[in-house]
């Protein structure tokens, strides 16, 4: 099994695992947050109308064989859980250099997306043995968007989660090796996310 298919089974594990979880009480401010785009560092924007957004990846990231995104469905179905939240990986792009991955998803939020947000909070106080994260909430224009950071000794994970104005739930994942994450990688993931953009 090639690398960046045993690094997506963990990525989607994990973001599986997530929407099973209960529920806890949050309340954090939300402020507008602006990016620094080097626009040397993007490719052209691409458009997810399904999810209502627009967003341009990290230069020279590829994009994944569709038949790559079909390990979501077979953890799925081997989980053996019925399950009222679902994702669905809308695109994968993948950094040879660093081996990371920016990951467009839509989720499907069975009760709100309140909800949602509190399953993630529940899994990953419960997993901070073995994962560490931060939380942090924000506006990016008219929609509020929530941000965690979790690693280990392997990976870093950005999440940013959303509900545009269209009740969309959108999920931006950058997955990187943490042996790989620098500050120069971190400005691509600045640039990427600053073109971020909302379909109304």
């Amino acid at each position: 099994m090639s690398f960046s298919n045993q690094f997506l089974k963990l990525f989607i594990f994990v973001s599986i695992f997530s929407i099973s979880c209960s529920k806890s009480e949050i309340s954090e401010a939300r402020n507008e947050i602006f990016f620094n785009v080097d626009s040397n560092l993007i490719q052209k924007v691409i458009e997810f109308s399904e999810i209502g957004i627009k967003i341009a990846p990290p230069k020279g990231w590829v994009v994944l064989p569709s038949s790559e995104l079909t390990t979501k469905i077979r953890i799925d179905e081997e989980t053996g859980r019925r399950q009222t939240d679902s994702m669905l990986i809308k695109s994968v792009f993948f950094d040879s250099s660093s081996k990371s991955f920016l990951i467009i998803s839509q989720i499907s939020v069975g009760k709100s997306f309140e909800a949602y947000i509190d399953s993630l909070d529940s899994l990953f106080s419960a997993m901070f043995d073995s994962f560490t994260f931060q939380k942090a909430n924000f506006r990016k224009g008219k929609i509020s968007i929530t941000q965690y950071l979790t690693q280990n000794e392997q990976i870093v994970n950005f999440r940013f989660l959303g509900l545009n104005l269209s009740n969309s739930v959108f999920q931006i994942d950058f997955v990187i090796p943490k042996a790989a994450y620098s500050t120069e990688l971190a400005k691509v993931v600045e640039s990427s996310l600053g073109t971020l953009e909302f379909i109304y």
